[in-house]
């Protein structure tokens, strides 16, 4: 018999520069793992260690998942079109 589980992990960003075109630029990001162990072979873990090992993935996940949000922000910060925006509106980096 199988023993085993799903944890995951999203965010997204909604990030708005107060032009009607630019206002939906959503970056997201998705990280997750699969867990699957014979338990003839490894033993049935209780559910409260499955917990325990779900609880530590999605800490992983999610400091991940921050870490690619908080890249992707930047990245879009940085790119020509929204230093047009910025220019235009008179706020020069």
């Amino acid at each position: 018999m199988k023993q085993g589980f799903v944890a995951g992990c999203s965010i997204e960003v909604t990030m708005s520069l107060g032009e009607k075109t630019y206002e939906f630029v959503k970056p997201s990001y998705y990280a997750g793992v699969t867990e699957e162990r014979e338990t003839e072979k490894d033993g049935e873990m209780s559910e409260e260690a499955l917990k325990e090992r779900i609880t530590h993935y999605h800490h992983e996940l999610r400091a991940l998942v921050e870490k690619e949000i908080d890249v992707d922000i930047y990245d879009i910060k940085q790119v020509k079109l929204f230093q047009e925006i910025l220019k235009t509106k008179g706020k020069k980096k």
